[in-house]
């Protein structure tokens, strides 16, 4: 991204011709800047797990995290904190309002064959627990991990 940025932007908006979303991961950290919100089409902030590691206690990191989520939401992008370990991270960032949230509080990584139980333990984004499909025709390669990709 930061050696080619209009290449990257053309493959970005070719994917997104195709129906593909596009995530901005780890935000706040290293490569992943708020230039990039403006260079490039993407439709979810992935805030990074170290800031919400420290969620709720360090009151600077709240303040961080809050502006973070605000401004993704300004720009019309759905966010989604990484690294929730701890019921009182969850608490704090319900504050903020409705979000996505993925870690370890949820799930370690499960293989493929586990996933569907894992979804009608927890339900998927706006679908009430047992609400989706039983089965599938064709196999899936969908598997959850942590935000190392573990």
């Amino acid at each position: 991204m930061v050696e080619y940025p209009e290449l990257v932007q053309e493959k970005i908006v070719a994917l997104k011709r195709l129906g593909v979303r596009i995530a901005l991961d780890d935000f706040g950290t290293g490569y992943s800047s708020l230039s990039y919100l403006n260079r490039f089409s993407v439709d979810t902030l992935k805030v990074d797990r170290s800031f919400i590691q420290a969620v709720p206690k360090d009151r600077s990191v709240c303040v961080i995290v809050a502006a973070i989520v605000n401004l993704a939401r300004s720009l019309g992008l759905t966010v989604v904190v990484e690294g929730t370990e701890r019921e009182e991270q969850i608490a704090w960032l319900t504050t903020l309002g409705p979000m996505e949230a993925q870690g370890f509080l949820f799930s370690r990584p499960v293989p493929v064959d586990s996933v569907q139980a894992l979804l009608d333990r927890f339900g998927v984004c706006g679908w009430s627990r047992g609400a989706l499909p039983r089965s599938r025709k064709e196999p899936s390669n969908t598997a959850l991990s942590d935000e190392r990709g573990v």
